[in-house]
């Protein structure tokens, strides 16, 4: 039996994200923002993807919100950010994810910025 693309994809997120979980010291392979780049690229749009691929991106970035560089690469794509802030509006499933990740970077300039700006007041 042959699986399909999104298949494969959930079988994989789903086993990085059991790592992650079982071995948090391999989260400093993502300190860097292009490795994040695939995790946030997953959540721009939702029609190519099955729902429960970004909501699994969401628990792996959440879990590397623990580690202090991943927190620092991303942050440094505003762009990305301002993916997860969307989601709040326009996915409700994915709010919970959502809300767990903009909290654990609520502390930084960065997403400040990124909610100034969404809001309009920049």
């Amino acid at each position: 039996m042959l699986l399909d693309f999104t298949d494969r994809h959930l079988i994989y997120l789903s086993i990085l994200q059991n790592l992650l979980t079982a071995i948090p010291n391999l989260a400093s392979i993502f300190s860097s923002k292009e490795r994040l780049v695939p995790f946030f690229e997953s959540l721009v749009d939702l029609k190519k993807s099955c729902g429960e691929v970004p909501q699994l991106c969401l628990n792996i970035l959440s879990i590397l919100t623990t580690h202090a560089p991943s927190v620092e690469a991303m942050v440094a794509d505003r762009s990305s950010l301002m993916h997860v802030l969307k989601l709040l509006h326009s996915t409700p499933s994915c709010r919970p994810g959502a809300l767990r990740v903009l909290s654990a970077l609520a502390s930084t300039s960065e997403l400040a910025w990124v909610t100034a700006k969404h809001g309009g007041f920049i």
